[in-house]
């Protein structure tokens, strides 16, 4: 009887602990669709910028963000 009661109690640690564990592994990726989803919303806000720089007169013949100025946007987030 003792060895029965035992192994229900291994067996019950055990779901605890692996129900533990893959809760933490859960959280990487949920921090991986965060990211992504701050970096949609990263994107819309540069392609705003550029719809709002068409309206405004420049020098330039070409009236949207200028390439170097949209890498170093990407480069720096």
């Amino acid at each position: 009887m003792f060895a029965i009661l035992l192994e229900f109690s291994g067996v019950t640690f055990n779901a605890i602990l692996v129900g533990t564990v893959s809760g933490v592994f859960d959280g990487d990726l949920n921090f991986e669709l965060l990211m992504s989803e701050k970096m949609d919303q990263l994107l819309m806000w540069v392609k705003k910028i550029e719809n709002c720089n068409k309206f405004i007169e420049t020098r330039q013949t070409d009236k949207s963000l200028e390439p170097k100025l949209y890498s170093e946007i990407n480069r720096f987030v």
